[in-house]
């Protein structure tokens, strides 16, 4: 139960850091993320959320970042960071959280969070497959 807790609290933090901030910034770039652009119509468009589970889940089949075991906690989130990244690349909307475990010193959580339907959902960047973490019911509440 102590883990739930400290996830949880884990990602009221990244929600609420999320709808305060107006950009995101890339691991090692000075790039700020920023609206896709169409090349051949010069339309530019905004990430969204994603329309459904079943396109989240393919996307992040698609989108797995490794990295080595042991590397750090600098490592990990920055495997959840590329994913950030990519997901903006192709226009949806993912967030990338680290958070300390207040019970273990030196130990670090790096997950992603994403919309579908209106349901959030988890995962971690080296998995292929993501949890409902609430439903849109229950956000709303």
């Amino acid at each position: 139960m102590t883990h739930f807790k400290w996830l949880i609290a884990g990602c009221i933090s990244i929600l609420f850091v999320v709808t305060f901030l107006s950009g995101c910034f890339s691991a090692g770039s000075d790039s700020e993320i920023s609206p896709s652009q169409d090349a051949t119509t010069n339309e530019v468009s905004t990430p969204q959320d994603f329309p459904d589970y079943g396109t989240l889940a393919g996307w992040i089949e698609n989108h797995v970042q490794p990295f080595d075991i042991g590397s750090g906690a600098a490592a990990w989130y920055n495997a959840a960071l590329v994913i950030q990244r990519e997901a903006a690349n192709d226009g949806y909307l993912v967030s990338a959280v680290i958070t300390g475990n207040p019970d273990v010193p030196d130990e670090y959580i790096v997950w992603c969070t994403a919309l579908a339907a209106g349901d959030l959902y988890w995962w971690h960047p080296e998995d292929s497959e993501c949890t409902l973490m609430f439903t849109a019911k229950e956000l709303a509440e």
